[in-house]
């Protein structure tokens, strides 16, 4: 809880990974949105997604994500793609 950290916010609020539907993870989403609403999360984000999952997500999320922490390597291109369409949302890729 906030009060054993010490803390009245957390810096970053990041969903570790999308869920099995693109609905369950929109509905988690709406949580984090509404703890970004209430000052408890100053900034979202998330981990481990595809590109095509994030698009998803930049879709219909009305709190976008500011940090995507993914994976960097060989297999996946080096998420070439993912880090230009990031980039230019000014949304950080870790």
């Amino acid at each position: 809880s906030l009060k054993q950290l010490h803390t009245p916010y957390l810096d970053s609020l990041v969903l570790h990974s999308p869920l099995e539907t693109h609905a369950d993870t929109m509905r988690v989403w709406r949580v984090f949105e509404a703890y970004h609403a209430k000052g408890t999360a100053r900034q979202l984000g998330i981990s481990n997604t595809s590109f095509p999952q994030l698009a998803d997500l930049l879709r219909d999320a009305v709190v976008p994500p500011a940090v995507v922490q993914n994976r960097f390597y060989t297999d996946t291109g080096f998420d070439r793609q993912m880090r230009a369409a990031l980039a230019q949302r000014g949304i950080w890729y870790q």
